[in-house]
């Protein structure tokens, strides 16, 4: 299982077709209207016994984001930022890229062209427990494929790179897809509150 949080690295690297999160070019949550949930703030650590060092760090950010901070169990980390929106009362989280890290990471390279996308998560938080879903590349694809699903997007295959779905409708219909298609999101990976 691959900790969903590997978003990060979605802005940097796109990762191959199959149980990944889907990035798109526009947001789910429009600035200035992000939900506030402070039961989210904090650390919390990966129920996943193969998992258990992935942490994720949510800190309150300014206009209702956080900064987020995923870690892995090889001691790497990635820097997020997020906000968060209530839609058919289901909460979601919209993830991209931190700007300041992608600067610092970029610090050394002459040119090298990226654009920072966002990946949207499902996100249930009870008591001490998170559980945290992303928009399923591979599940998005099958109902694509079936016509369940009408979406803007486009397939990409960047040499040496794989094939991509990426994103490209409005902020709008990627609401509207949220809300009537629940089956695009993938198995719940499930978090414990970090003693901190």
């Amino acid at each position: 299982m691959r900790t969903a949080l590997a978003l990060a690295a979605v802005a940097l690297s796109l990762t191959a077709a199959g149980c990944e999160p889907v990035p798109s070019i526009n947001p789910l949550v429009p600035e200035g209207q992000a939900a506030v949930e402070p039961a989210l703030a904090g650390t919390w650590r990966s129920l996943d016994p193969e998992e258990k060092e992935v942490l994720l760090r949510f800190e309150p950010a300014e206009e209702g984001s956080f900064k987020i901070t995923y870690t892995a169990e090889e001691g790497k980390s990635s820097l997020l930022e997020g906000r968060l929106m209530r839609l058919e009362d289901r909460l979601y989280l919209d993830a991209y890229p931190s700007a300041d890290r992608a600067e610092e990471l970029f610090a050394r390279e002459a040119f090298f062209p990226v654009i920072p996308v966002h990946t949207f998560y499902r996100i249930e938080i009870a008591e001490d427990r998170l559980r945290l879903s992303w928009l399923d590349d591979t599940k998005l694809r099958e109902q694509l494929k079936q016509g369940k699903v009408d979406v803007a997007h486009e397939t990409i295959q960047p040499p040496g790179w794989g094939t991509y779905l990426v994103l490209t409708a409005s902020t709008r219909d990627l609401q509207a897809l949220v809300r009537a298609h629940p089956e695009v999101f993938g198995e719940a990976e499930e978090f414990a509150r970090a003693q901190e």
